[in-house]
């Protein structure tokens, strides 16, 4: 484990790589450790003992940019506030189902830490007001691994799901997020700025 800072944020990574938005593409029940290989065990395994604390640490220091997603990106664009309705329409039967199947609570908290690092990085292209050069580092992208995550944890709670509107808003959210593949925070911030479809998706 270690740690990445974006702006004033720092998060738990599972190795530096992550600041660059390179992901390990396995699940985090893949590989290791024994007791049947269940889901149920793995979220024992990595939730329930000594990374309880850890998880909830991080969670803790990624609230700030939760918040900060929705205010200062997701709100400033028609597409953004169109997902934050989705949000806040579906997200209690999501959070229900996750709560009745440990193994899917351990998987979305461990996409959500993966994928706070870009969230973080997009709030902050968001404020960013001078034009700095790049530097010659590698930036950090909304890879593939990251997508596939993300993707993994929203089929796994359509899965789950038996309502009908949970699982259109699903798949709404896996078709936009296909457009954010290998984008970095400054061009998915341009993405999600961009101008709806005309006669584009039904409210909600």
């Amino acid at each position: 484990m270690g740690w990445c800072k974006q702006g004033n944020l720092v998060y738990q990574v599972n190795s530096p790589d992550e600041c660059n938005g390179i992901y390990s593409s396995n699940p985090p029940d893949a590989g290791g450790g024994s007791g049947g290989g269940g889901g149920g065990f793995c979220f024992v395994r990595t939730i329930l003992t000594r990374s309880l604390g850890q998880n909830i640490l991080a969670l803790g220091t990624t609230y700030d940019a939760h918040i900060a997603f929705r205010d200062r990106v997701l709100d400033k664009s028609p597409i953004g506030r169109r997902f934050v309705k989705i949000y806040y329409r579906y997200n209690p039967k999501a959070l229900n189902l996750a709560i009745a199947n440990p193994s899917l609570l351990g998987q979305a908290v461990h996409a959500w830490l993966i994928v706070a690092p870009f969230v973080a990085a997009v709030v902050a292209a968001s404020s960013a007001t001078d034009k700095t050069p790049a530097t010659k580092a590698r930036p950090m992208r909304f890879n593939r691994a990251v997508h596939g995550r993300v993707v993994r944890l929203l089929r796994a709670i359509r899965a789950e799901a038996t309502d009908k509107g949970l699982k259109k808003a699903i798949d709404e959210v896996e078709a936009e997020l296909k457009h954010y593949v290998g984008l970095t925070p400054e061009e998915a911030l341009q993405t999600i700025n961009r101008a709806p479809r005309r006669g584009g998706r039904r409210r909600t």
